[in-house]
């Protein structure tokens, strides 16, 4: 986790709720040094920052996102998906995995 994200969670979880009056955040990862640079950018800017994207850009990039994943599962057949119950859901995953695996270069465009 870096930057923008990193701040999101750490803020999430110490936000304050009834009787939760703070969060605790463990560090198994050793996320300080990011931490340490997220908070400086966030501070050099006064809070005020700029998002990464506009808004029409990130418009046009989860279109673009969404197309590769429409492409990636062509021939999959996620009606279990969509009208299933979680446990059906949940085994269609493997499936799903497997599908994307059998592309040419199929990891390489999911994570794309």
């Amino acid at each position: 986790m870096r930057g923008h994200g990193l701040m999101q969670a750490i803020a999430r979880v110490n936000r304050v709720f009834k009787d939760k009056p703070s969060g605790l955040v463990v560090d198994y990862l050793g996320l300080a040094n990011e931490l340490r640079q997220a908070l400086a950018t966030y501070t050099e800017s006064g809070g005020r920052g700029q998002t990464a994207l506009g808004q029409g850009e990130a418009v046009a990039l989860m279109q673009e996102k969404h197309e590769i994943c429409c492409a990636l599962f062509h021939g999959f057949d996620r009606r279990k998906w969509i009208d299933g119950k979680p446990a059906g859901r949940l085994a269609l995953l493997p499936a799903a995995q497997e599908h994307i695996l059998a592309q040419e270069e199929g990891k390489d465009r999911i994570a794309a």
